[in-house]
C-alpha cells in the first residue's frame, strides 16, 4: 500500500477481498444509543483487565474542510508499513490513489496561494481520548488527538474503544461535560482545541464562554485563538472587543494574533484600527506586526503610514520590521525609503539594521550609498 506525507488527502478507495486484521479495538454495540450513551458504556468497558495499563476512546464527526486540507499527523509515507485510523478499526484496506510525490508536493506548494477559494468538502475527524486511570477517565485525560480517519495514529500499543459516528451538537455536549470535570489546565486546554475543531455556532458560544469566564489564563488564551479559527463576522466581533476591553495584556495580545487568522478586509480593518487605537502599546505593536504578515496591497502603504506618523516610536518601528515581512520583498523600497529620509535617527537606524539581514543587491546598495554619505 502506497501512503504519503503530503498536506494532501486523496479519496480512499475500497479494495475488494483486502483486509487487515483489526486488533485491540473494541467497538460500542449499534443499540448503544447517543454519543454520551456510548461513552457511559465505554467507561463502562475500561474497568476489565484488557484496559488496566490505559487506553483510547474514540470516535468521529463530519467535519467542512478545504479539499487538501487534513487535521493530525502524517506518520505514512511510501512503503512504510504504517495502516490509517480507519484500517485499524474496520480492518479494511484502502489504497491512495494520489500516490504521485510530484503532484503531492505541487498541491503542497500552491496551498497557500488556493487557501481562501479552496474548494471545502465534508471530511470525517476523529478524536482519540487517551487515558491511563480507567477509575478516572473524564477528570484525568492524558492526551486529545483529532486526526482525519484515512491518516494513521500511534495508539502506543494501547487498546482502542471505537464508539462510531456523532453528530457535531453530540460532541460538544460531550466536550462541554469534559471540560467541566477537567482536573488540570492542561486537560482544559485539551478540551479547547477539540472545541475549536468543530466549525460551528456553537462550539463559538463555548469558546466564547471561557474567554468571558474565570479560568486561567493559558486556558481562555487557547479559547481566543481557537475563535480566530471559526472565521465569521460573529468571531471577528468578539475578538475585536476583547482585543481593546481584556484586562489581561495575554489574552488581549492572543485576540490580536487570532484576528489576523481571519483573513478577511475586515479583519485587515480591525488590525489598522488596532495599531492606531489599541488601548496599550502592546495590543498597537501585535496588530502592526501582524500586518505584515497579511497578503494585500493595502498593508505597504499602511505600515508605511505607521512608520512615518504614528506618535509611539516603539509602534514606528515595529512598522518598519513588519515591511520586511512582506511576501516577496514587497516592503524593500519603502525601507530604503525610511533608511534614508525618516525624520528620526532611530527609526532610519532600524530600517538600516533590517537592511543588512537582507540578501536583495539593493539593500546592500543602499547601506553603501548611506555609508559613503550619499
Amino acid at each position: 500500500m502506497k501512503l504519503i506525507m503530503m498536506s494532501v488527502l486523496a479519496a480512499m478507495l475500497f479494495v475488494p477481498g483486502s483486509c487487515i486484521i483489526a486488533q485491540g479495538v473494541r467497538k460500542a454495540p449499534a443499540t448503544a444509543g447517543k454519543l454520551g450513551d456510548r461513552w457511559s458504556w465505554a467507561l463502562s468497558q475500561a474497568g476489565e483487565a484488557q484496559f488496566k495499563q490505559g487506553g483510547w476512546i474514540a470516535y468521529s464527526i463530519d467535519r467542512l474542510m478545504g479539499e487538501d486540507s487534513w487535521v493530525g499527523s502524517h506518520r505514512t509515507y511510501p512503503g512504510s508499513e504504517e495502516v490509517s485510523l480507519y484500517e485499524t478499526i474496520t480492518g479494511v484496506h484502502i489504497e491512495n490513489p494520489a500516490d504521485d510525490l510530484r503532484d503531492a508536493a505541487r498541491k503542497a506548494l500552491s496551498r497557500s496561494e488556493r487557501k481562501r477559494t479552496e474548494k471545502k468538502v465534508m471530511k470525517e475527524v476523529a478524536f482519540l481520548f487517551r487515558f491511563s486511570d480507567p477509575s478516572a477517565i473524564e477528570s484525568q485525560i492524558q492526551e486529545v488527538q483529532p486526526t482525519n480517519m484515512n491518516l494513521s495514529v500511534d495508539l502506543e500499543g494501547l487498546p482502542l474503544i471505537w464508539l462510531g459516528k456523532a453528530s457535531t451538537e453530540e460532541s460538544l455536549d460531550l466536550l462541554k461535560k469534559l471540560f467541566q470535570k477537567s482536573s488540570s489546565v492542561k486537560q482544559k486546554r485539551r478540551v479547547i482545541m477539540a472545541y475549536g475543531m468543530h466549525d460551528s455556532p456553537a462550539a463559538f458560544g463555548l469558546l466564547k464562554a471561557v474567554v468571558e469566564g474565570n479560568d486561567q489564563t493559558n486556558v481562555r488564551r487557547d479559547a481566543a485563538f481557537w475563535i480566530g479559527q471559526q472565521n465569521s463576522s460573529e468571531a471577528l466581533g468578539f475578538l475585536t472587543k476583547t482585543a481593546r476591553n481584556e484586562a489581561s495584556q495575554d489574552v488581549a495580545e492572543q485576540a490580536v494574533f487570532a484576528i489576523s487568522q481571519i483573513g478577511t478586509e475586515a479583519s485587515i480593518d480591525v488590525l489598522i484600527d488596532l495599531g492606531k487605537n489599541g488601548p496599550h502599546r502592546e495590543v498597537r505593536k501585535k496588530a502592526v506586526f501582524w500586518l505584515g504578515q497579511q497578503a494585500s496591497e493595502r498593508v505597504v502603504e499602511t505600515l508605511k503610514d505607521f512608520a512615518y506618523n504614528n506618535d509611539d516610536v516603539e509602534v514606528q518601528k515595529q512598522a518598519v520590521f513588519a515591511l520586511t515581512q512582506i511576501h516577496g520583498n514587497g516592503g524593500l523600497s519603502e525601507i530604503i525609503r525610511i533608511a534614508k529620509t525618516h525624520s528620526n535617527p532611530k527609526i532610519r537606524k532600524q530600517a538600516i539594521f533590517w537592511l543588512g539581514q537582507s540578501d536583495d543587491p539593493k539593500a546592500f546598495e543602499t547601506i553603501v550609498e548611506i555609508a559613503k554619505g550619499k
